[in-house]
């Protein structure tokens, strides 16, 4: 799954300097106990995945699956 960029390219820290930060989501695994993907799981009509995306789209300027 390619990266989702945020809606500004840099973000500020406490100090008023701007950094740029990446998220990383680890989303490999084999599911064996759930037996399907469980980043495609629909939660509320949503996949897993979009809901963690979506979560820290506001927080980074790039996400990364």
């Amino acid at each position: 799954m390619a990266g989702r960029a945020a809606s500004s390219s840099w973000k500020s820290n406490n100090m008023g300097e701007s950094i740029q930060v990446s998220g990383v989501i680890v989303a490999g695994g084999a599911s064996r106990r759930l037996g399907k993907n469980k980043a495609l799981e629909r939660i509320g009509g949503r996949a897993l995945i979009e809901r963690v995306i979506d979560s820290l789209v506001p927080l980074t300027t790039e996400v990364l699956v």
